[in-house]
């Protein structure tokens, strides 16, 4: 999924042997040469590259770098190219890899610059190709396919913990992953598949059941599209005034007008509240435009082969971005996966996509031996091994994605806790480990509609529960509107939101406090 990182991003690797590390701040102890990683004989890896950075502007694709560094740059059998950048002062002494968006193809540099920033030691991959063209061959080579599914970031953190260790002559102290969207499901595939491989783990919009979403993807373009009179899409040009429309119905429900919409869940707004009384115009809908947004918002239906819900419609409050899933052509982000490694035929007509039979031979196509399902989606609940290791994990999303629904991440965190058989109020719990924040009024991966907060650091957040042990019971997010801070908020864990005291600036986090909705509403 396309994504708009407004986070500063962790990463984290296995320590697989007890080593003294070095102090922050402490030099490399190995030259930044060829020689020094070829030594070490990785498994399946060539060593491309090494070079010595200086901070400041460099040449594309590094750009502009906090810290000087030591750049490796390597191949991983068939073709996963990655790359660590080791700071050659002021290192603090931990790892950051992060993750991909959308379909990948291409290493994150610009999180990679945001994680040295930080003093990290950090690592990006592109997962194991290069294009996403239709046509391409790594849409139906097995092994590719299965490397971006799950296991080309569990070879990077095992071949950048190696090279880290080379550099400066000890593992990392601490090991992260942050990634978000397609990032967000490789964080949820390390927590499931490999839990010794980070110490936390940040899951931004995880696009977990990503087979189901591209599918709902299909299912609003058919909403706008199926009719060849085009009389049911509805223009780019409309999405502002339903958007509008849709907070002024339902702002007040969370006791406070304040622009956001808290819990879009709650949101009864009916789209025919905007039925065109007279001429059509941009800020009304022509009653077939009703239709499609109804559609839209009611998602796929229930397979009637499996008694399922294939997956959650579109949330209100995402309707700004919606712009992307409802042209006149599908969206190749969504729907070359099916017209390629799916049917297998470029000129597929995404007008005949069914959902009770191709929702589950998607699912079920093999390649190698592992269905797609086993290879993409990432909807585990059991974290068993991550938490007995000590792991931690933030998960947030936010209320107005118009990609992966939050409703759908809020179905993953309960299952999480039907699965461990506790809740929140016993002492072995689900929130001992992981925790989920969710964003009013904040599209995907922090792209925020007017009102939300741009800026949260989740970082720290997560360093101060791993390292010191400090949970995080709200994290405070900020909007800033050409830099300055206009509104502070506290996003509270889940299922806690926040609950103005009544008095006092709304824009100011010290007026709120964190309680659970039901209390809010019954006034305790």
């Amino acid at each position: 999924m396309s994504r708009r990182f407004f986070l500063l991003v962790l990463s984290i690797a296995l320590i697989v042997t007890v080593s003294i590390v070095p102090a922050p701040g402490a030099a490399a102890t190995a030259p930044c040469t060829l020689e020094t990683f070829a030594a070490l004989d990785l498994p399946e890896t060539t060593i491309t590259l090494v070079e010595s950075l200086p901070a400041g502007p460099n040449s594309s694709p590094v750009g502009n770098i906090a810290l000087p560094i030591c750049r490796v740059r390597g191949v991983i059998t068939p073709a996963i190219l990655f790359e660590v950048w080791m700071p050659t002062v002021d290192w603090n002494g931990k790892f950051q890899a992060v993750g991909n968006g959308g379909l990948a193809g291409s290493i994150s540099f610009g999180d990679m610059r945001t994680a040295l920033s930080r003093n990290y030691a950090t690592a990006s991959t592109d997962t194991g190709h290069s294009s996403n063209a239709a046509g391409d061959p790594w849409w139906t080579n097995a092994q590719q396919i299965k490397d971006y599914g799950y296991r080309s970031i569990h070879e990077l953190t095992l071949k950048s913990k190696a090279i880290i260790n080379a550099f400066y002559g000890a593992d990392p102290e601490r090991s992260y992953f942050n990634g978000c969207s397609t990032g967000g499901r490789q964080a949820f595939m390390e927590a499931q598949r490999y839990p010794e491989d980070y110490d936390g783990i940040i899951a931004g919009s995880p696009v977990y059941r990503v087979l189901q979403l591209r599918s709902r993807h299909v299912w609003t373009w058919q909403c706008n599209h199926v009719d060849p009179t085009g009389a049911h899409a509805i223009p780019v040009s409309k999405l502002r005034a339903i958007f509008n429309a849709v907070v002024a119905a339902c702002d007040h429900l969370d006791g406070l007008v304040d622009g956001q919409v808290d819990d879009p869940r709650r949101c009864k707004f009916q789209p025919k509240s905007l039925l065109c009384t007279g001429a059509d115009d941009p800020t009304c809908l022509t009653a077939p435009q009703v239709e499609t947004l109804q559609c839209m918002y009611a998602g796929p239906p229930v397979n009637l082969a499996t008694g399922e819900r294939v997956y959650p419609g579109v949330p209100k409050t995402s309707e700004l971005d919606q712009g992307q899933s409802i042209g006149d052509v599908p969206n190749p982000q969504y729907t070359t996966f099916f017209q390629n490694t799916v049917f297998e035929d470029l000129n597929y007509d995404f007008r005949t996509f069914t959902f009770d039979t191709d929702v589950e031979f998607t699912l079920n196509k093999e390649f190698d031996g592992e269905t797609l399902e086993f290879i993409h989606n990432a909807a585990n609940p059991d974290l068993t091994a991550f938490k007995r290791r000590g792991g931690k994990m933030i998960v947030w999303h936010g209320w107005s994605d118009p990609l992966p629904n939050p409703v759908d991440t809020i179905d993953y965190y309960n299952r999480i806790q039907t699965r461990s058989g506790h809740d929140r109020r016993h002492s072995d719990k689900t929130e001992d480990f992981v925790r989920l924040f969710l964003l009013p009024n904040v599209g995907h991966c922090g792209g925020a509609a007017p009102g939300g907060p741009n800026t949260l650091d989740l970082v720290t957040a997560l360093e101060e529960w791993v390292e010191e042990g400090i949970a995080p019971e709200e994290i405070i997010a900020s909007r800033i509107t050409n830099g300055v801070v206009t509104r502070t908020r506290p996003i509270c864990a889940y299922p806690d939101a926040a609950q103005y005291v009544g008095s006092g600036d709304i824009d100011d986090a010290a007026n709120f406090v964190c309680q659970e909705p039901h209390d809010r509403e019954h006034g305790r």
